[in-house]
């Protein structure tokens, strides 16, 4: 027998359920598959040694659709929201690395090396010339894939939803 959906999510981390919601919400009947035993993604909580960890994501940007969806689920009153200026840290390597909230504080962070750096700054003032930016390609391509999603989940989200751009 053969199972016909009007639409089928694959994966149900975030981004699967949040589509799922969307999709339901307007109407559309969905069925989200996901690999493993749980759903969640990245997102979830252990005990290890008697301690609660909340693995994943620690912080998201809080615009106004994604406080709209968290109101709509019922769990706006769950949100802890941090001085938008507080320092932000990243494990990379077994060590805390303060993650920069600017393009000055980028280019002075020891979070990435002098030839990303410089990569990127080249990226930055060749783009006008080419017409588009390429950051996360030459970020993956020297710093590797590890370092492209430290920087661009935590480092762009913070500037670019930063209420002064």
């Amino acid at each position: 027998m053969t199972l016909q959906v009007p639409a089928l999510i694959v994966g149900a981390g975030i981004s699967g359920l949040v589509c799922a919601h969307a999709l339901r919400k307007a109407g559309v009947d969905a069925l989200v598959i996901e690999a493993s035993d749980r759903a969640g993604g990245a997102i979830h909580s252990e005990r290890r040694d008697g301690y609660l960890l909340e693995l994943g994501p620690q912080s998201f940007s809080g615009t106004a659709p994604l406080l709209a969806l968290c109101s709509e689920l019922g769990i706006a009153s769950e949100i802890v929201q941090a001085p938008p200026q507080a320092p932000r840290y990243v494990l990379v390597a077994s060590a805390l690395k303060l993650v920069p909230l600017s393009p000055p504080a980028f280019f002075t962070s020891d979070l990435v090396t002098a030839r990303t750096k410089w990569a990127i700054a080249r990226d930055l003032c060749e783009h006008s010339r080419r017409g588009y930016l390429k950051f996360g390609g030459s970020v993956r391509s020297i710093g590797g894939k590890s370092i492209c999603g430290i920087l661009i989940c935590t480092l762009l989200g913070s500037i670019c939803d930063s209420p002064a751009l």
